[in-house]
């Protein structure tokens, strides 16, 4: 099962519902669908449904793989979320191409998070964050006048290490994966993802940072988030975990996907005629809160040069 009942907020009893609803309705496909393939297709429709009610209409769902300007091309991706107004090239196969300006949000979805499927998953989404987003010049110096982080020619100055490796989110699509069932126990879970993570790092052919751990990962029990906003750790105001990646339980993990997608909506609702801009996160405090249990991928203090996209 997904998840137990919940209790708490509005939403949280919501997700709650919508969770119950797809239990009901993966267990009816895993009994009329025997195929590996077909099940995996008709678990993806479930998930479908469920976007489909938290999606506005400017936003569309696909699949496919998505490129950047710099000839770089992800793998296939399960569910691609994508902007209706911005131009993707259809292939004879019915996916498309996606180019990665366009592209709000990648899912991959399996039947079962086991230590392959979780794997393959992890590099599914890395392809993504390998690919560069490219914006205007004019662009960057905005950025920095509206952070105040100081901007050389060659890049962006951190103090904070951190930092500098959250600024390296903006831009590009958030990441989601999503197990109808996974590991029996944390530590199994946290294994899988912190094996993937060495294995990054000690290839030096391969990338690794915040960039390249999903913002969610939710199985039937466990969850792993990304150390940023909206989900960002600091204990009992004790200080910050300075790590990549939150491990921990929630009694729906589907929720904190869900609710991560909906920031995201947010931030890109651009300002009213007034300049007021919209901030969900009164909705994610009132949510039952995350039981964090340990963290992966510590990142040291120190100064860091964040370059800019050629």
């Amino acid at each position: 099962m997904i998840g137990a009942e919940s209790s708490g907020s509005i939403f949280d009893q919501w997700a709650d519902c919508i969770v119950k609803a797809l239990n009901a309705e993966s267990s009816l496909a895993g009994l009329l669908l025997k195929h590996k393939g077909e099940l995996g297709d008709a678990r993806e429709a479930l998930i479908d449904g469920v976007l489909s009610r938290v999606l506005p209409s400017g936003y569309e769902i696909g699949s496919g793989e998505i490129i950047d300007a710099y000839g770089g091309r992800s793998k296939q991706i399960d569910i691609v979320i994508s902007r209706r107004d911005a131009p993707s090239l259809l292939l004879p196969s019915g996916s498309r191409l996606y180019l990665v300006e366009s592209v709000l949000a990648t899912i991959e979805v399996k039947s079962g998070l086991d230590k392959r499927e979780l794997t393959k998953a992890l590099e599914n989404c890395a392809s993504v964050a390998d690919l560069k987003f490219n914006v205007t010049s004019e662009s960057y110096d905005a950025m920095a006048s509206k952070t105040g982080v100081a901007k050389t020619e060659k890049g962006f100055i951190f103090d904070d290490r951190l930092e500098a490796e959250r600024f390296l989110l903006r831009g590009s699509p958030v990441s989601y994966i999503f197990g109808f069932s996974g590991h029996r126990t944390i530590d199994g879970f946290a294994t899988v993802i912190r094996d993937w993570g060495v294995r990054r790092m000690n290839d030096s052919s391969l990338n690794f940072g915040m960039k390249y751990v999903p913002s969610v990962i939710a199985t039937d029990a466990f969850v792993a988030l990304r150390n940023a906003p909206p989900y960002h750790m600091s204990p009992d105001g004790a200080g910050e975990e300075r790590v990549l990646s939150l491990i921990g339980t929630d009694v729906t993990p589907l929720r904190m996907l869900i609710a991560h997608l909906l920031h995201t909506l947010n931030s890109k609702m651009p300002p009213d005629e007034y300049g007021l801009v919209p901030n969900p996160s009164k909705y994610l405090e009132q949510g039952s809160p995350f039981d964090f249990q340990l963290g992966l991928f510590g990142v040291p203090e120190g100064r860091s040069l964040v370059p800019l996209v050629a």
